[in-house]
């Protein structure tokens, strides 16, 4: 068989290992807990073109982002919401989107004397959207409490070896430089020397348990997506950009759910360059991956009861008091909560949940609060934050169901609603996009 000439350049003969990255890496922590950023991920919407022309410049820039804040929050409810809900979904004013935005970022920015043209990213707050939701009732869904760590493995042609440390690696790179958001939460491991020593290509592509769940508790991960790239000429590439070629995507989820791999093919665009294209198969396939954990979201939301449980918060100043609200109100899980009582340093309070309380408990762990049962009854208070040397203890393996902290089982308070399916992408499937 004749070999495929490499559409990219390999790392065939390579004697020594480059790790991806300028300038002094950093080593992650050991055990880290996702905070208020990874929570409010779901919530941000990246890359909205805003464009509109005005008697002034100023004029066209305050309207063009005004209508893309609209189109963010547009693009945001359908994100969270089922398709058979989308014609119910509100329409609202420029006037009261903003006063939804917790945070706007503007770039590329280019103006004329009558136009305005730039790239803008919205976080919306996340309980101000649900209290939205809510209000039109309409059913949404929660986010993962930790991120997945994404593995991208690249073939610069249909008969390359695998890469994923190694460089050349644009895979590799289109992740790492993805801007966050979305219903997954992904991180790209530094790719140092520890990381290098956990695992190579081979292993990876093999879904080694061992070498994945070492990485895994590294990152203090949910989950590793083993994404692989494959790049490769077809009638189809050749015809929308002879300089590119299609890219064959296949991911495989790694953790205490088995679930099968999704797949798609990506086609280059006509005048697209190979980093524009490899941003658009990094964006598409992280949709594909929001489209997967929508549906089981959806469906398991659908097989439970809202669940209320009271609680006591426990603060020790007004400014952790309105810290902690703040942290219930960004709770994965949590519908809603309701204030009953208000003392000089707790509070009694009623938590309105989907998930079961187990996965509630993680939920609060995400954002920064434990929860402790006590003669009292459950407690909620701050998490006072701990730093695990290297070496230390880690995190419960991935691969293996285990309960918070890897303790015993957390007690639930009344019988629990099925729990939301871990496993996405969910199902085999296939699709080519171009």
């Amino acid at each position: 068989m004749t070999a495929e000439t490499a559409i990219f350049p390999t790392n065939a003969g390579a004697q020594s290992l480059q790790v991806l990255g300028s300038g002094p890496a950093t080593p992650p922590p050991s055990s880290k807990t996702p905070g208020q950023d990874q929570v409010q991920a779901a919530y941000q919407v990246s890359d909205v073109p805003v464009d509109a022309t005005a008697a002034n410049a100023a004029q066209a820039r305050e309207s063009a982002i005004a209508s893309g804040q609209v189109k963010a929050l547009e693009m945001l409810l359908q994100r969270l919401v089922d398709p058979s809900q989308f014609d119910r979904l509100p329409h609202l004013s420029a006037a009261d989107v903003d006063r939804m935005v917790l945070r706007l970022s503007i770039r590329d920015e280019k103006t004329s004397a009558v136009r305005y043209l730039a790239k803008i990213d919205v976080t919306f707050m996340p309980q101000a959207v649900k209290a939205l939701l809510d209000r039109s009732h309409i059913s949404y869904i929660e986010t993962a409490t930790r991120p997945s760590l994404v593995l991208p493995v690249w073939y610069a042609a249909a008969d390359a070896p695998a890469t994923l440390w190694e460089e050349p690696n644009p895979w590799r790179q289109a992740w790492a430089t993805r801007r966050s958001g979305g219903l997954v939460s992904t991180e790209v491991p530094l790719g140092d020397l520890a990381d290098i020593g956990s695992i190579d290509a081979a292993r990876a592509v093999a879904l080694d348990q061992a070498a994945l769940s070492t990485l895994a508790q590294r990152y203090a991960a949910d989950s590793v997506l083993v994404v692989e790239a494959r790049a490769h000429k077809t009638p189809q590439s050749i015809a929308s950009n002879p300089d590119l070629p299609a890219l064959d995507i296949r991911v495989r989820r790694v953790s205490a759910t088995p679930e099968e791999a999704m797949a798609l093919t990506v086609l280059p665009e006509t005048g697209e360059d190979i980093s524009r294209f490899l941003a658009r198969a990094v964006s598409l396939t992280a949709q594909s991956l929001d489209k997967g954990f929508r549906a089981q979201a959806v469906t398991a939301a659908a097989a439970g009861p809202v669940n209320d449980t009271p609680v006591l918060l426990e603060f020790s100043s007004l400014n952790e008091w309105a810290g902690l609200r703040q942290s219930l109100d960004q709770t994965p899980g949590m519908k809603d909560w309701k204030l009953t009582e208000l003392r000089r340093s707790a509070a009694q309070a009623s938590l309105r949940y989907t998930s079961t309380f187990e996965e509630l408990v993680a939920g609060l762990a995400s954002v920064g609060l434990s929860a402790t049962l006590e003669p009292q009854g459950w407690v909620i208070r701050r998490e006072v934050p701990q730093t695990t040397i290297p070496g230390g203890q880690s995190m419960p393996s991935i691969l293996t169901p285990s309960s918070p902290q890897g303790s015993a089982p957390v007690p639930t308070p009344g019988a629990s609603p099925v729990a939301p399916a871990a496993g996405y992408p969910g199902s085999q499937s296939s699709v080519t996009i171009r």
